[in-house]
């Protein structure tokens, strides 16, 4: 499996973590809902009137640390420089002030304004190495005051979303990662996907796409139900485009696992994110994510299926049709339609047709139109006492049967007739030969063609002759 990239997600600066860029949303694309809330809300924090003087009053903080942190609060224009040139005194700083203070907004201030410095290109990888070089004075840091803050409860969703995406960005860059510090993070935004508030749900993937860059973490956070959580939050929350996005980045950055990416098909994910890229044609961040994704599972045979069965090579020739700007989008739509097309021909077998009969929802696919699969598998339909000329009576006279589906199962009764030496006889003696009938008065036009053309073919035996 290719190497990942480096993430894009909103608000995780590349900037900390090197290299080429993943696909990301612009400006433009992130205008709306979670993303928008965490930088309203992060700009009216950082300007806080804070009161320092009071804490120095009561002792809470020395005067060194009332010296320094009025330094930086009082003087916005100097404090990239400064971050810049004491990066070590403000990294120890503002880790002391988060053990030192309980008071939420105060925390708030300061996490908001750590998220900021570390998603700066200017102050992030120096204050970043800071951070990290505390670990020599104390082993629990730069974690712990991080993971207190998230053992707290009744915090608001500001704060802890600001903690969890400042310790997924230590957590994914610090030499070793501590096995209790790996499985905190990964139990808590499982709880937070859980959550009635949206607000705590939007908090886990905001964070999670950071800390799934690193391979550690994937296992883990499947461990901990992490895909299955991800793949109802997808289907629960279809219409939110900007959650849409970063959930399917979690899973693109799963997949960079080839353990994890062998699960992916149980999660049943891969037909949601193919309704969501139907709907969202127009969408390019979208399409841009979810290519990706289906390029990293490729390897995957069984979620190569899914993704037949799902429809998506019908999808993949409407986005072919359009022009693409974006070089990624263009790259991974050949390699996926190149691949699934190899896969088509390879699963255009009796054990495919076996499985889509057996899910009562046919669809156009190739098998059916194949006149080398008729030939070669007409005989197979005996197989179980008829089970699946069985099953094809039974999606032809069920009322939920959409039209499409009923066209398909007319022609496919119709290709058995035609290519097996006793067909008439065995639809005859299994009666579907009046589900057939039936079908001729519906009122689908496509249905009452193929119905007619079915029972052509069941009365006629010279078909080939008549077809001319």
């Amino acid at each position: 499996m290719a190497e990942l990239r480096t993430p894009g997600s909103p608000g995780a600066g590349s900037p900390l973590l090197g290299g080429k860029a993943a696909p990301t949303t612009t400006a433009a694309e992130m205008t709306t809902g979670h993303v928008d809330l965490v930088q309203n809300t992060a700009h009216a924090v950082m300007n806080r009137d804070m009161p320092w003087d009071g804490y120095g009053k009561a002792t809470l903080i020395t005067e060194k640390e009332l010296d320094l942190i009025k330094k930086f609060d009082k003087h916005p224009d100097t404090r990239s420089a400064l971050i810049t040139r004491e990066a070590d005194t403000y990294a120890d700083l503002f880790l002391t002030l988060l053990i030192k203070i309980n008071k939420e907004e105060t925390l708030q201030y300061i996490l908001a304004h750590l998220e900021n410095i570390l998603s700066d290109s200017a102050t992030g990888p120096v204050f970043l190495k800071a951070l990290l070089d505390t670990s020599a004075k104390d082993a629990s840091y730069p974690a712990e005051p991080f993971i207190r803050l998230l053992n707290r409860t009744g915090l608001e969703w500001f704060t802890t979303g600001r903690a969890f995406f400042v310790l997924a960005t230590l957590l994914t860059r610090v030499h070793t990662v501590n096995p209790e510090h790996q499985r905190f993070a990964c139990s808590w935004a499982r709880t937070q996907l859980k959550s009635a508030d949206e607000r705590e749900v939007s908090n886990s993937v905001y964070g999670l796409p950071v800390l799934l860059t690193r391979d550690e973490f994937r296992p883990e956070f499947v461990k901990e139900e992490g895909l299955f959580l991800l793949a109802a939050l997808l289907k629960a929350k279809s219409k939110n485009i900007q959650l849409v996005y970063q959930i399917i980045n979690c899973v693109w950055r799963l997949t960079y696992n080839h353990e994890v990416a062998m699960k992916v098909p149980e999660a049943k994910i891969i037909p949601t994110i193919a309704d969501v890229v139907r709907a969202a044609l127009d969408k390019e961040k979208i399409i841009r994510i979810s290519l990706a994704t289906f390029k990293n599972l490729l390897e995957v045979s069984e979620a190569n299926e899914q993704m037949i069965d799902a429809g998506i090579p019908r999808v993949l020739d409407q986005l072919s049709a359009k022009t693409w700007g974006d070089e990624d989008i263009t790259e991974d739509l050949k390699i996926v339609v190149e691949s699934l097309q190899k896969d088509i021909v390879l699963l255009s077998s009796f054990e495919m047709y076996k499985k889509e009969v057996l899910s009562g929802h046919l669809e156009w696919s190739p098998v059916h139109r194949s006149e080398i699969f008729w030939k070669e598998n007409a005989e197979k339909f005996e197989e179980d006492k008829y089970k699946l000329l069985l099953m094809l009576k039974g999606i032809l006279n069920a009322p939920e049967s959409t039209p499409l589906t009923l066209s398909v199962a007319c022609f496919d009764v119709g290709e058995f007739a035609r290519h097996h030496p006793r067909g008439r006889s065995i639809l005859g003696q299994i009666e579907l030969k009046v589900s057939i009938m039936k079908l001729m008065e519906d009122k689908d036009p496509e249905v009452k063609k193929h119905a007619l053309l079915a029972l052509q073919k069941m009365m006629v035996h010279n078909w080939e002759y008549l077809s001319r």
